[in-house]
């Protein structure tokens, strides 16, 4: 019976480790990706990103904003990337996509 409570309570160690060790990447996460990640993207059809890009875009308009988006999409995808299972997190492809995200 000693065993079984040893294991038992390692068992426990081992579901809190792993807890931490999962939300650890939403720990360390910056409070201002915390606070962007908060707000949806805007929707963007393929002509208003067109027209973003073409020479007589209003340059004060497309840079307020990419000033706001770009920060709400960058925290949506780390918060995505964050939360996803154990097993994909702890991959190298995942690991490795997700500190591109981080730099």
């Amino acid at each position: 019976k000693r065993h079984f409570q040893g294991s038992h309570r390692e068992g426990k160690k081992m579901k809190f480790a792993r807890f931490l060790m999962k939300n650890a990447a939403l720990a360390s996460v910056p409070k201002q990706i915390e606070r962007f990640s908060r707000f949806s993207p805007s929707p963007l059809s393929m002509k208003q990103f067109l027209d973003f890009g073409s020479a007589n875009a209003c340059e004060k308009t497309s840079y307020a904003f990419l000033r706001h988006e770009l920060p709400v999409r960058l925290a949506n995808i780390m918060r995505e990337i964050a939360i996803l299972p154990d097993p994909l997190l702890g991959t190298p492809s995942v690991q490795l996509v997700q500190s591109w995200y981080v730099q």
